[in-house]
């Protein structure tokens, strides 16, 4: 009986096991998929998690780049705002005016002479605008004093040399009408090419047309001097030094000169037609107006004095005109001529008081 009920129970439980196994398999099965579908949803967040990331780092460079623009442009405004003067009526701005030709030859950017301001300074920019820190215009205008003295100082010298030399006194009192026509017309022809030309603009031959302008201008200032007695020359000097330095306060000053240029033109244009008139009216009629080539002589230096103040103006910049840092070589010609004008100004002047 005992072994009859064991094999019952050990059947029962052989049953049951195979009961249970169907029951195991399903439920492993039900345990994959859910597995699957486990990984398949954390790989599509995955997925989603790296797009938003990716467009977070796309809006994170963006914005930066932005940040970083407008800083650029910003420090650009703050130097261009500290360079530049403004006049401010209302709510308008006068905003400076570059003088800058022929920065550009044939599509490429002018050979820059010294390296004003260096690469990231503001010489060097090769024909683009005024663009420039303090410390590169100082050396702009250190270069551009240092070529006009030189030419000051040999022109002094030639003129004392003809005065001192008898030989070549007498050379001139002889030949200096003649001398003075070859110069007049050397000089208006150099006057359009440094002003006109973009030669004027590239090194060597600015340097070519400066020395030019320099032995013309020197045989003139010869051939008017050596006319006149030696204290009236040496009175023109002093006072052209004076008005020089008259010339240079006033150029400092904060009242800006160069906004009145074009009516400074104008005046001067007429003033030399009439006085071009009146000069041809007198050689014709063999006529001598002491009273009226004072007054013309007079005016033109005042003229003349106007305009080398504007050309210092230009020259130092935060103006209305400003004089581009590659046009060093007009710039030391236009102080060169004005400066010599009014010395032949002076001369004449007070060679007529002393008559």
């Amino acid at each position: 009986m005992n072994y009859s009920q064991e094999d019952d129970r050990k059947n029962d439980n052989s049953q049951i096991q195979r009961s249970k196994q169907p029951n195991t398999v399903a439920n492993n099965n039900e345990t994959v998929i859910v597995l699957n579908e486990t990984c398949r949803e954390s790989k599509i967040l995955d997925e989603s998690t790296e797009r938003e990331n990716d467009n977070q780092r796309k809006e994170f460079v963006v914005v930066t780049l932005n940040d970083k623009c407008n800083d650029s442009v910003n420090k650009d405004n703050e130097q261009i705002e500290k360079r530049n003067e403004f006049q401010v009526t209302g709510k308008d701005r006068n905003v400076t005016t570059t003088w800058v030709q022929f920065n550009k030859i044939y599509g490429k950017s002018l050979p820059h002479f010294g390296g004003f301001g260096g690469a990231d300074g503001g010489g060097g920019y090769g024909g683009s605008p005024m663009d420039y820190d303090p410390a590169s215009r100082n050396y702009f205008v250190k270069f551009v004093f240092m070529v006009l003295l030189i030419m000051l100082l040999i022109t002094a010298g030639f003129a004392v040399m003809v005065l001192v030399t008898p030989g070549l006194k007498e050379f001139y009192l002889r030949a200096g009408l003649f001398m003075m026509i070859i110069s007049m017309g050397i000089l208006i022809a150099m006057n359009y090419v440094m002003v006109c030309s973009a030669c004027a603009r590239v090194p060597p031959c600015n340097f070519i047309c400066l020395v030019i302008v320099l032995v013309a201008m020197s045989n003139l200032v010869a051939a008017i001097t050596v006319r006149y007695k030696t204290h009236i020359v040496v009175m023109a000097f002093v006072a052209t030094a004076i008005t020089v330095g008259l010339c240079i306060l006033l150029a400092c000053t904060k009242f800006d000169f160069t906004q009145w240029y074009i009516y400074i033109v104008v005046i001067a244009m007429v003033f030399a037609a009439v006085a071009m008139v009146a000069s041809i009216a007198m050689m014709v009629l063999h006529v001598k107006l002491k009273p009226l080539m004072l007054v013309l002589l007079i005016v033109g230096t005042l003229i003349q004095v106007i305009v080398l103040i504007m050309e210092l103006q230009m020259i130092l910049g935060g103006r209305s005109i400003e004089i581009g840092e590659d046009d060093y070589a007009l710039a030391a010609y236009m102080l060169y001529t004005s400066i010599v004008d009014i010395f032949l100004h002076l001369v004449q002047i007070f060679g007529m008081l002393d008559e």
